[in-house]
């Protein structure tokens, strides 16, 4: 069988990983329904990706008939779905939420990418946003409430995941972390699987971005994020033992933020790790010692801080001393096991 279509596209991406996951051959041609039109057109009329072409010759269409086809067809009793009819019918609206984000994620790119700005219909787009997000937070509970359905195994995983890596690199300001960070963690550990890196999102014939394409800039601290047993508890924590501000603890507790500048400070469910990685981490709650990391908070004023962060339950590390550059420092350790420097601006 020959799969066509461009694995940017969520669609073609989902039938390539899944017929992996089922052990089905299959060899894939990487031609767009845009850039390469005819000769899309010269394999299947339609030009609809992703396009299947069976043995016999027959095109078939749209991702959910194709899997549907190959699980009845090729794939020797092997299924994505669970076989109890409560967890099925749980498994099926998670991949309709999944596939609604697509469709809406595909309706925005292509009046923000193949309309001029003048011809675009802004209540239309909105509209479409609305819909995008409705689709993202009902997806997002659905993880929150049973995790254990969505792997790299499970159509629930598996078209999540694609679709999560699909929106929030074309819609990142609708679709971010922060918003909705158990997406994000499920996409991030099937990513590093064997069938998602063998099917790249940014795979053979996906054309560059200009980023790319004029040398990606350096990156930048973004984020640093600790795990910790209990995310509001952190959060209050630091507001009252440093005066910090609260940018948002998610509905779910797994993840939340502090106002912290330019570079985010947050702090995520230890279950949230365990999502993102299968090597396990420190707890640096449970550890007698802190972690060989720490965070540094300037202030004008370290005794008077760290008084009020030993008040809030902070254990002393190490006192306010003044060191030979001119520097005040101190150390103290959250209750979270955080290793916090305060100390006076370097001079």
């Amino acid at each position: 069988m020959r799969l066509i279509g461009m694995l940017d596209s969520p669609f073609v991406r989902r039938v390539a990983i899944s017929l992996t996951q089922l052990d089905v051959p299959f060899t894939h041609e990487s031609v767009s329904v845009i850039s390469t039109f005819e000769k899309f057109q010269a394999i299947n009329p339609v030009v609809k990706a992703p396009t299947l072409i069976c043995d016999d010759g027959e095109a078939l269409m749209d991702s959910t008939l194709i899997l549907h086809y190959v699980e009845a067809a090729c794939a020797k009793g092997a299924t994505l779905w669970p076989r109890d009819a409560q967890a099925l019918q749980h498994d099926l609206r998670a991949v309709s939420l999944a596939l609604a984000a697509c469709e809406k994620g595909v309706q925005q790119l292509y009046e923000c990418k193949m309309r001029p700005t003048s011809k675009q219909h802004a209540p239309w787009l909105a509209r479409v946003q609305t819909q995008l997000q409705a689709a993202l937070q009902a997806l997002e509970q659905a993880v929150q409430q049973r995790p254990q359905a969505f792997h790299e195994r499970s159509q629930a995983g598996i078209t999540t995941a694609v679709t999560w890596r699909f929106v929030s690199h074309h819609q990142p300001e609708l679709a971010s972390e922060a918003s909705y960070p158990l997406l994000a963690a499920l996409s991030a550990r099937l990513e590093a699987t064997s069938a998602f890196v063998q099917w790249p999102f940014d795979g053979p014939g996906v054309q560059p971005s200009a980023a790319q394409l004029a040398g990606s800039a350096a990156p930048r601290m973004g984020y640093t994020i600790l795990y910790v047993p209990d995310v509001a508890a952190s959060l209050n924590f630091a507001e009252q033992a440093f005066g910090l501000k609260r940018r948002f603890l998610h509905e779910s507790g797994t993840y939340g933020e502090l106002d912290t500048g330019s570079t985010t400070l947050g702090f995520a469910a230890h279950a949230l790790g365990d999502m993102n990685y299968a090597g396990g981490h420190v707890a640096a709650h449970a550890s007698e010692q802190p972690l060989g990391m720490e965070i540094a908070l300037v202030t004008d004023d370290v005794p008077a801080l760290h008084q009020r962060a030993l008040q809030a339950g902070a254990r002393e590390w190490a006192a306010p001393s003044l060191k030979p550059w001119g520097q005040t420092v101190s150390w103290v350790r959250c209750p979270d096991g955080l290793l916090v420097e305060l100390c006076t601006p370097v001079a």
